[in-house]
């Protein structure tokens, strides 16, 4: 009789559980899909390296997974909250009937399970199914090939996803025992008799506030703008304190300005229900200021981290292909090199046979030309980029390439050729994007300048930033592409042979690691491995697998985090105006029945509620949205340094997933609103 009263109430009241079961479900797929991208490396073509980024993502996706079930755990509680008010006219009428609260207890117990057991199935099903188009996408952040795509189910993830919410299910039955038992009667029959304190501010500190808020979040685009993204770990705290405050004062003061403003409009004002539902939202947004803060920073702080992190891994990869061109680099400093010895010669004695490993590769030299990068080009510092990376760039050494040999790795690469004149040169730069502004001033009035003796004038329409080799430490500010002739003047600096690799390049990493591992050891100054041949040469060796663990490895990583959380402060902070909304519907019912009293029709009421609850979902989005411009502005900035690549695409795809998350609270709300206040009068509510 027990478990059957408890399941009647669970069937009866499932529009009202619609919220809760869907932000359980969405949870669950959510923690289950991130969780499980350890279990999909099987599908990929990986070497060790990449084998070693997937355990740190797992390591990294368990510990942002404790903060994840702590926040779900406190949307469960607040939407259990919602239910046990919900029901409290309910709760009354049990015990006046006889019903002890440990007996209502157990009945809420059962029912929060019973929802929970089936939000956690149909959760389950769904993200199992997702985390199988989750491994296309991941294959496309770590740059790996899929080579046995099949069906992948993650039974680590899956214990994760039970025993996280098998806890936060305990805390909830916890939450909800205390709660039942600190009810009384009394407290149960009248709730719905209590009157609501009508909160209306003076026009003067509405006033007051408004402008408090504007100059704050002013202040806060200025903070963060102004000094750009070289300084956003110091102006980012201060800059979101502010902007927190100043969205407080904000949503303190708006409603009664969208209020003010409509009551000057007497036509619009007293037009249907607009009078009713402007005080609706007076009361409600004045009396919900802070929550709605908080709600607007979590969709700011989404909208934000979903747009830029994608665009921040593609940024990364292209800068890849800029430090890796080549599967693999070795390259012989030659003030290590007495003997005078190219790496060719020298590979037979680190045991790598040409023919066996490598299907193409190509070796050459670069020179010391004496130069710096001021004595063509000066840089100058601007909001984005610090004076002390600028310095940096000012100051380093111009080395130079032949032109035979550039146009050699140009034809490995798949590119344009390049065609100097005589006393002509070009530039290489894979920081093209830092050091642009100071080409085209060099190219707009060019001076000449002096190698090895000879006078030389720019060619114009000759800068290129294709790398040249393979290299953790791989970027050139600048190079100079000139002919073989005054090349062959110049003192040399590296001997550099780049290859491809002749067969899978996963395994060709593996085995020359393990082939050359015994023989390694870490060159502080340039991050490479550094490898002795037997006459003591030191070679240093890098992959394109290494310089994509090393480049990428940690961006991949917050990628994944950063989308992780931005879903679930999407969803924290739709549950949670779902939830107020309901609650609020739930309040107000009387006053729509007595619209319905003084003659008003079902449609009216439905426009009425439905302005009310979009209205009420609309302006912390809007807020978010103005916010998110300025984050955006400044993460682009810094993203077009690294690559290039704008965010427009990525800003796309959020807002589809806002639209389809957002979207589908937003009318799950109006729905159960509507269930709420048409509810029969029959009906225990």
């Amino acid at each position: 009789m027990f478990f059957k009263l408890s399941f009647q109430n669970m069937r009866r009241s499932i529009k009202d559980y619609a919220v809760y079961f869907l932000t359980l479900m969405l949870a669950v797929c959510i923690f289950y899909m991130f969780n499980a991208i350890e279990a999909q490396q099987t599908m990929f073509d990986i070497s060790q390296a990449h084998s070693t980024i997937f355990q740190s993502l797992t390591i990294v996706m368990f510990i942002v997974s404790f903060f994840v079930a702590a926040v779900l755990a406190f949307l469960i509680i607040y939407a259990n909250k919602f239910m046990i008010k919900r029901r409290k006219k309910e709760f009354g009428i049990y015990m006046t009937l006889g019903m002890p609260q440990r007996r209502i207890s157990m009945m809420l117990v059962t029912e929060t399970l019973l929802i929970g057991l089936l939000a956690l199935a149909a959760g389950l099903v769904l993200g199992i199914l997702a985390s199988q188009g989750m491994a296309v996408v991941s294959a496309k952040m770590f740059d790996v090939a899929i080579v046995n795509y099949h069906f992948v189910f993650s039974e680590d993830a899956f214990k994760k996803t039970l025993f996280g919410f098998g806890i936060i299910f305990i805390v909830v039955i916890l939450f909800n025992t205390r709660a039942i038992t600190r009810l009384k009667l009394i407290d149960l029959l009248n709730d719905e008799h209590k009157n609501e304190v009508l909160k209306v501010r003076k026009k003067s500190t509405t006033v007051i506030f408004f402008i408090v808020g504007v100059f704050l979040i002013a202040a806060s685009y200025y903070c963060v703008l102004a000094p750009g993204v070289a300084n956003i770990t110091v102006t980012l705290g201060p800059g979101l304190l502010l902007n927190t405050v100043g969205t407080l004062f904000l949503f303190a003061s708006i409603s009664g300005f969208m209020l003010a403003v409509t009551q000057r409009n007497k036509r619009k004002y007293f037009k249907g229900l607009t009078m009713f539902t402007m005080r609706q939202m007076n009361s409600k947004v004045n009396s919900n200021f802070v929550s709605m803060t908080f709600i607007c920073e979590m969709l700011f702080l989404t909208i934000t981290i979903l747009s830029t992190v994608t665009s921040v891994n593609s940024a990364t990869h292209e800068s890849i292909n800029k430090f890796a061109p080549y599967d693999a680099s070795f390259t012989i400093h030659q003030t290590e090199n007495p003997s005078g010895r190219t790496v060719g010669e020298v590979l037979p004695e680190l045991g790598i046979v040409e023919d066996q490993f490598f299907s193409d590769h190509y070796e050459y030299s670069t020179y010391a030309t004496g130069l710096t990068v001021r004595d063509i080009a000066t840089l100058s510092s601007d909001s984005m980029i610090s004076q002390t990376v600028i310095d940096e760039a000012n100051n380093s050494q111009i080395e130079a390439i032949r032109l035979s040999d550039f146009n050699a790795l140009m034809a490995l690469q798949g590119a344009e050729p390049m065609t100097l004149g005589e006393n002509q040169f070009g530039v290489v730069s894979t920081m093209s994007d830092m050091v642009q502004n100071g080409l085209e001033t060099y190219a707009a009035n060019p001076h000449p300048i002096t190698v090895a003796g000879r006078e030389m004038a720019f060619a114009q329409n000759s800068v290129r930033d294709n790398g040249l080799w393979t290299s953790l430490a791989g970027y050139t500010y600048l190079m100079l592409v000139i002919p073989d002739d005054i090349a062959g003047s110049l003192p040399k600096q590296l001997d550099i042979y780049v290859a491809e690799y002749s067969d899978n390049t996963a395994q060709s990493d593996d085995f020359l690691y393990t082939l050359l591992r015994d023989k390694a050891s870490k060159d502080d100054a340039s991050g490479l491995e550094a490898f002795q041949t037997n006459t003591g040469i030191s070679v240093k060796y890098a992959s394109r697998a290494d310089v994509t663990a090393a480049n990428s490895g940690i961006t991949t990583m917050l990628v994944f985090v950063g989308i992780y959380m931005g879903i679930i402060f999407l969803i924290a902070a739709a549950a949670i105006l779902a939830l107020q909304q309901l609650s609020e519907a739930s309040d107000s019912k009387h006053r729509f029945n007595l619209l319905r009293q003084i003659g008003t029709n079902e449609k009216m009421i439905s426009q009425a509620l439905f302005s009310q609850v979009g209205t009420y979902f609309m302006l912390p989005l809007i807020l978010a949205l103005i916010h998110s411009i300025a984050g955006i502005s400044v993460m682009n900035s810094g993203i077009n340094i690294i690559g290039g690549i704008d965010v427009l695409y990525a800003a796309g795809i959020t807002a589809i997933l806002m639209a389809v998350v957002y979207g589908g609270y937003f009318l799950a709300t109006y729905f159960g609103c509507r269930n709420i206040i048409n509810a029969k009068p029959g009906r225990v509510d």
